[in-house]
């Protein structure tokens, strides 16, 4: 899985967040979607943001690893 977190800024200031993850599915499916709203509302978005964090900190990892 590879998450990215995208801070959208206008005039020097935060006004959103877009946040890319992809896995390997074969095709779209809309659960996707009421998957992703679900565990926003459940879990808030700091949760899934630090998620986005440990996923990009594991990627930072593995690229030293497979660099070394």
């Amino acid at each position: 899985m590879i998450a990215i977190r995208h801070i959208v800024m206008h005039n020097g200031r935060e006004c959103g967040k877009i946040i890319y993850d992809s896995k390997n599915h074969n095709a779209w499916r809309n659960e996707f979607v009421t998957k992703l709203k679900a565990d926003q509302e459940l879990k808030g978005d700091a949760d899934i943001l630090k998620k986005i964090e440990e996923a990009e900190a594991l990627l930072r990892s593995l690229r030293g690893a497979l660099s070394s």
